[in-house]
């Protein structure tokens, strides 16, 4: 008989496998925007599953232009599956191409509640972010 559902951890295995292929992949972020000397991602993330839950304070991320194009924000939803993160690229790429010095958003995340729940709940889970941009 064929397997049509995979377990949590193999969700939870898929995701960062393809995570980990994405960063392979990237290029450095002076290759990619030679203008670009820092990003930084202020970030607070929250959930409305079960437990509603949220970051006290805002963290942060930072890259410098020698480190590689890939800034992923971890969902907060420790059952979140097929994604498990919040993929920040497209957001900075389209800052970068506007010649941008900042930005701020949310974003809901792409993945599924649980396992169980795959292909009928997404996630309900969402992050604020502030994208900061130093040029050269």
């Amino acid at each position: 008989m064929k397997k049509t559902r995979y377990s949590q951890d193999e969700w939870m295995e898929m995701g960062e496998k393809r995570k980990q292929q994405i960063c392979t992949d990237a290029q450095l972020i002076s290759d990619e925007f030679p203008s670009v000397k820092v990003i930084t991602v202020r970030y607070k993330r929250e959930t409305t599953s079960f437990e509603r839950s949220m970051d006290k304070d805002w963290q942060a991320l930072k890259r410098g232009s020698m480190d590689k194009f890939c800034l992923f924000i971890p969902c907060i939803n420790c059952t979140c599956v097929e994604w498990g993160y919040f993929d920040m690229r497209k957001k900075i790429k389209e800052a970068i191409v506007s010649r941008l010095l900042s930005c701020e958003g949310t974003m809901n995340c792409e993945g599924w509640e649980d396992a169980e729940r795959v292909d009928t709940f997404h996630c309900p889970s969402s992050v604020q972010y502030e994208i900061s941009i130093d040029y050269v």
